[in-house]
């Protein structure tokens, strides 16, 4: 409780699925989806279950806490990276970031939290 985490989930569709926490595989397991691709168009939804793709959202099955610096790739990011990622902490810069698909700055200042939800001051000190 009270204390930062960093989280990373890594899919490639020829190699499966990584979790990450604080630099660590937390988890694996081969063959997810395997050959699948992401389809354009679709919504990303975190800290949120949902009863249906895209909506039916109940406030008591939110998650209840703070998300800070979101980051999405086309790619799979080596695990080095992501380790690389956690050791900069959390005002620090691997590098590995820029080259995200859609940076954090895009989700904090363009999308705008939905229902009850709300974006807390993440910076950090200049």
């Amino acid at each position: 409780v009270n204390v930062w985490t960093h989280v990373c989930c890594l899919w490639d569709s020829g190699l499966g699925s990584v979790i990450m926490v604080n630099g660590e595989v937390a988890a694996r397991e081969d063959g997810v989806k395997a050959g699948a691709s992401i389809t354009a168009g679709g919504s990303l939804v975190l800290g949120q279950e949902q009863d249906s793709v895209g909506g039916r959202f109940d406030a008591s099955q939110s998650y209840q806490g703070d998300i800070y610096n979101i980051n999405v790739w086309t790619y799979a990011l080596p695990i080095g990276d992501v380790a690389l990622l956690y050791n900069a902490g959390r005002c620090g810069h691997s590098g590995a970031e820029d080259a995200a698909r859609v940076p954090y700055s895009a989700v904090y200042y363009a999308q705008g939290p939905v229902g009850a939800a709300q974006f807390v001051d993440g910076s950090c000190p200049v």
